[in-house]
């Protein structure tokens, strides 16, 4: 009898990432995820795993999500897709995506490729901790393949020709009257004195954490202000305070 293999596998997560779906092809079929609940989702039908086809879970946890896969006979090969969404971080003028080491094993070389497809054209594209070689398909979609194994962090940075242009997004829920409202700017702060202003959201959905970070923020950049320069901090709920009356 052959025995079968369980393996596990655990992805860390952080706030701004959110694990949208997940499928499995094993033997020339697709399983598809069926969600559980906000926190799991599940590939299992009894008819294929009596056959023997393998049966996979996904649980999510604070800061990580784990995957179970169960019934898999050894040297069968398996690809499991895990989509995820993730809010990626401008640092200094790039988008800039992160796979954290702990993903990986050390002593197993692996191949990683990527793929962006960016709603701006892509003026650049680079890694700051491997060889990458990089194929620009066309004006807004690219793809990259690492080199040269390295185990580390595997950092893959982006820039597009339009990423300083201001933009709002407006949207109203079906049913309610009132609309949310993001705006997303770049700002070019020259060594220059002037007036400066900052807006931080203080409604519930800033609780905790968010609004933590984004006063460590404003602190960073009101230490980072030229000396002379004046400011004034306006916070807003469902109203609008401001930190001083007179600047």
């Amino acid at each position: 009898t052959s025995c079968v293999v369980v393996t596990s596998f655990k992805l860390p997560l952080d706030d701004t990432m959110a694990i949208t779906g997940m499928s499995a092809i094993l033997n020339g079929k697709i399983f598809i995820a069926s969600i559980i609940s906000n926190t799991k989702a599940q590939i299992k039908d009894n008819e294929e795993i009596a056959s023997g086809d393998a049966a996979y879970l996904l649980i999510l946890k604070n800061n990580y999500a784990e995957l179970t896969s169960g019934n898999i006979l050894p040297d069968q090969p398996v690809i499991i897709k895990i989509k995820i969404a993730k809010l990626l971080p401008s640092l200094e003028g790039y988008w800039t995506f992160v796979l954290p080491s702990q993903v990986l094993e050390k002593e197993i070389p692996v191949e990683l490729s990527l793929d962006i497809c960016s709603s701006e054209k892509i003026a650049e594209v680079k890694s700051i901790s491997h060889k990458i070689q990089v194929k620009q398909k066309d004006n807004k979609n690219a793809s990259l393949d690492m080199v040269e194994w390295v185990f580390k962090d595997f950092w893959v940075q982006y820039k597009t020709f339009q990423m300083d242009i201001p933009r709002v997004l407006v949207q109203q829920p079906q049913g309610m009257s009132e609309s949310a409202v993001q705006i997303s700017f770049v700002p070019n702060i020259c060594k220059t004195l002037a007036e400066y202003i900052f807006l931080l959201d203080r409604s519930i959905s800033m609780s905790g954490k968010p609004l933590e970070m984004a006063k460590t923020a404003s602190m960073v950049f009101l230490k980072s202000l030229p000396v002379g320069s004046t400011f004034n901090v306006y916070t807003f709920n469902h109203d609008c305070i401001k930190f001083m009356e007179s600047i």
